[in-house]
């Protein structure tokens, strides 16, 4: 019994030993293994239609809001090379899975392939293909020249190398051909092979497409990895191609699992197609219906070429169709690059340039080409002519009378001007609004306002000058919408003393408000728009405030003018102390204003009812009053040239930063009757233009000498007559303004040679700041004997 027992037990301790080596065997055999970790990824259409199958005839079984989150398990493409991501997401509090269009996903983290290991490998030599370098060269049945030769292959033989062994520190590889019908295997050292390119250089961007399922290798050699496994009828990218021994082949980039990658594929299974437009004539113009991707070729797998939002302008130069689906060609701006690429066509609404031509049939054609220029980056605006019915000469004529238009300058006190200051040159030097014996500017407000030169007015008033996008929104509607939104006041007031809150008491109450929101009730009360508004009281205000608003105005504590309503020029500064009076004073429109809530909600009723009911419904209007009669070119909210302007670009920016710059708006543009052919143009920026001379005196020695009459700055000739024994005379002079350049001509004179009865003539020349020049002639004669 006891040798039974301890046989069966050896026998038994024999089997777990076998059992334990067998499985260590298998662990080493075994490769690694992957397991590919989903993506995820978030909804950037408004709303994304999640589909039983992957194809828009699928029925929907959900609808994903834009930001939803999504998990990416496996993506597919359909007959017409679209594709599809299979997605898991909560939709009504239920987990779904279904289809949607990967064009309208964001990846926000990509899927990766985490590698677990089973076992150390050896790696496995790549075979690939080689030509012999040498005249002639022996293969060796072994790795040293001292082993028997097998066969002598002569030079540019092409060989298969399949696998590389060392001797020593020597490197030999071990080949095989089949030459004169003997197959031939064995080593020859390295020196003598130089084997064949397998990357290819990227030399082109071309569509293809696979003729036949195939495999996709990571260099031009079908024993190297392979890839991913390509399907008939799958896009492909061409990049470039090369030739290895007998084979060509294709560098291709190919949408595999979610992503491109970058392989090989024999020539011979891959067609080239057509992805590409010549540009066509005439332009079309158009827009995006959707939010969509512009590509570099007519391919969903081609290289994104910018993210156009719903509403982008297009202008679109050509088409292709590719494999039955159709693409445009179109150029865009993309964060103020402007851009060119394929949008598929169902993405794009070609604008009706035949119905927009109707549609300005009203403007004069110096207007329409600015207009057409707008429609295609906007094609959403609409303009509407106003005739005003009144002359541009009369209008001119009104409107540069001092003191009705002004314009800011540091000029005339420092001779300085830049990015906020006017220069010399765009300040009127007409009558009481300027001296030349002085050179004195006249004060209209405060310290630095000027009234404007006559170019400068003809400028700012021109309409077409404003035809551009930062401008005409001088010209936008400024009556409520109930559509506004209180983050683009928020945006501009973004940078100034009222990006949020304000605090008061009344009625024994402690109050805290934020700007917006007031701004959006005052406009909505008032029915004026509240992006008008923030913008008005930004121009008045300044970024951070004035004595309208500070509550502490001497003589006016606890009053506030938010829109500087009544608030009249007058040198010195007096403009602040005019709107609070009207502010302290009267019952109507919420007055008096003795809290910032019922300064800007009674503002803007003032503005409503002032100016907005009465057809100054834009910002051109309310400064240019030019339809609203009888109150033409007086009843005006500001004399500032450059507000309806400085403004219109405020809104611009918030309009921009909240992207509704491709929304409907409507533009109200004037007309006038006889206007310039072309737009008025700004003048030259320059200096000081006065060249006139304050004093010009002759003297000989200490002796002054005469003229004919008294000197006067704007009298440029003098006559004198000087005794036989004068023979030197000095000239000096000094020039009216401090800022003229030089004054030449003067200093000491040699008479000696004028003799009795005879003349001559000197020349002073004033230069004046811009550069012009006045020249004063003095005319000397000696007297007759």
């Amino acid at each position: 019994m006891e040798k039974k027992y301890a046989r069966g037990k050896s026998l038994l301790g024999v089997n777990k030993m076998w059992l334990i080596l067998f499985l260590l065997v298998l662990s080493l055999c075994m490769p690694a293994y992957q397991v590919r970790a989903a993506s995820r990824g978030k909804v950037t259409a408004s709303v994304l239609n999640l589909r039983r199958s992957y194809s828009t005839s699928s029925s929907i079984i959900g609808k994903l809001p834009k930001g939803t989150n999504v998990s990416i398990s496996s993506s597919k493409k359909d007959r017409r090379g679209m594709l599809w991501y299979k997605i898991t997401a909560t939709v009504k509090g239920k987990r779904k899975t279904g289809y949607v269009a990967a064009s309208y996903i964001k990846k926000t983290t990509t899927s990766k392939t985490v590698t677990k290991k089973s076992s150390t490998t050896k790696a496995k030599y790549v075979k690939r293909y080689a030509k012999v370098k040498g005249s002639y060269v022996y293969v060796r049945k072994s790795t040293t020249t001292r082993s028997k030769a097998v066969g002598l292959l002569p030079r540019n033989t092409t060989v298969k190398v399949i696998d590389k062994k060392y001797s020593g520190k020597t490197r030999w590889y071990r080949i095989y051909v089949k030459r004169n019908g003997k197959k031939i295997k064995g080593y020859m050292h390295y020196a003598y092979l130089s084997f064949y390119s397998v990357k290819a250089r990227t030399t082109k961007y071309q569509l293809g497409q696979a003729k036949v399922r195939m495999y996709m290798y990571k260099s031009a050699n079908n024993y190297d990895t392979k890839l991913a496994t390509i399907s008939a009828y799958d896009q492909l990218i061409i990049r470039g191609s090369l030739k290895v021994y007998k084979t060509y082949w294709t560098k291709v980039n190919a949408y595999v699992n979610g992503k491109i990658i970058t392989g090989y594929v024999p020539s011979s299974r891959v067609t080239q197609l057509i992805s590409t437009a010549s540009t066509s004539y005439p332009l079309k113009t158009g827009y995006t219906k959707a939010n969509t991707i512009g590509r570099r070729i007519a391919s969903g797998i081609s290289t994104q070429r910018g993210y156009l939002k719903q509403g982008t302008a297009l202008t679109i130069m050509g088409s292709v169709t590719v494999r039955g689906i159709k693409w445009y060609r179109c150029q865009y701006s993309v964060s103020g690059k402007t851009l060119t690429g394929y949008i598929l066509s169902w993405h794009v609404s070609i604008t009706d340039d035949t119905g927009f031509d109707a549609s300005i049939a009203g403007f004069p054609s110096s207007y329409k080409p600015l207009l057409k220029n707008l429609h295609q980056s906007y094609p959403n605006w609409r303009f509407v002519p106003i005739n005003t019915g009144l002359s541009w000469d009369t209008v001119i004529y009104n409107e540069t009378k001092v003191g009705v238009n002004t314009i800011s300058s540091t000029a005339p006190s420092n001779g300085i001007s830049g990015t906020y200051s006017a220069p010399f040159s765009y300040l009127s030097t007409a009558s009481n609004a300027y001296s030349w014996a002085t050179d004195t500017y006249k004060l209209c407000d405060g310290t630095t306002w000027y009234t404007a030169a006559e170019n400068v007015v003809k400028y700012y008033m021109d309409p077409r000058n404003a035809l551009t996008a930062t401008k005409i929104f001088q010209f936008e509607s400024l009556a409520y919408n109930s559509a506004q939104s209180k983050s683009v006041v928020s945006t501009i007031l973004k940078d100034t003393f009222m990006n949020g809150t304000f605090s008061y008491v009344e009625g024994g109450r402690h109050y805290s408000k934020y700007y917006n929101t007031t701004f959006m009730e005052a406009g909505q009360q008032a029915g004026v728009s509240p992006y008008f508004l923030a913008a008005r009281a930004r121009q008045e205000l300044g970024l951070t405030g004035s004595g309208s608003v500070s509550g502490t105005y001497p003589g006016y504590e606890g009053y506030y003018n938010y829109f500087n309503i009544a608030a009249n020029d007058s040198p010195g500064g007096g403009a602040i102390a005019n709107g609070l009076a009207y502010a302290k004073s009267g019952t109507t429109y919420d007055r008096p204003w003795n809290t910032p809530y019922k300064s800007i909600v009674g503002g803007a009723k003032y503005i409503g009812a002032s100016y907005i009911q009465k057809k100054q419904n834009t910002l051109y209007f309310q400064k240019f009053s030019v339809v609203n009669s009888p109150y033409y070119y007086w009843h005006q909210y500001m004399t500032n040239v450059q507000a309806p302007t400085s403004e219109s670009s405020t809104t611009y920016k918030a309009y921009s930063n909240y992207g509704i710059l491709n929304d409907t708006i409507v533009f109200y543009i004037p007309v006038y009757n006889n206007m310039p052919a072309s737009p008025s143009p700004l003048p030259v920026k320059a200096g000081n233009p006065n060249s006139y001379l304050k004093s010009l005196v002759v003297k000989n020695g200490s002796q002054s000498l005469s003229f004919n009459k008294t000197f006067a700055y704007n009298e440029t000739s003098y006559n004198m007559v000087v005794p036989s024994g004068v023979n030197t005379i000095n000239i000096s002079a000094s020039a009216v303004s401090k800022y003229a350049q030089s004054v030449s001509g003067t200093g000491t004179k040699d008479i000696t040679s004028l003799t009795a009865g005879h003349s001559r003539k000197f020349y002073i020349v004033c230069t004046a700041g811009n550069g012009s020049s006045r020249t004063y002639t003095i005319t000397v004669t000696r007297m007759a004997n």
